[in-house]
């Protein structure tokens, strides 16, 4: 789930949740710091923010089943919308 949060994070961010050039620094700010979450914020919603949220949860145990994110309110939202007749031209 960790992966998710992070491609999720970086898609509509443009940007890593724990940037650093060095991977001992990614490590230090993985551990000590949490990623800023107005970077994907301001493009989405609570929801899509407290999804990327459970996913980067630090406790490996505090972290969601796939299941469980399906079941997210911002996964419900995706999942709800018809898209068959969008893509369309």
């Amino acid at each position: 789930m960790w992966a998710v949060g992070v491609v999720t994070f970086m898609i509509l961010s443009g940007s890593r949740p724990f940037p650093g050039k060095r991977k001992v620094d990614i490590f230090k700010k993985i551990l000590n710091h949490e990623p800023d979450y107005s970077l994907v914020a301001r493009y989405n919603n609570k929801d899509c923010t407290d999804f990327i949220a459970q996913c980067l949860n630090k406790d490996p145990h505090g972290r969601p089943t796939i299941s469980q994110l399906f079941e997210s309110p911002w996964m419900q939202r995706w999942q709800a919308r018809d898209v068959s007749s969008e893509d369309k031209a």
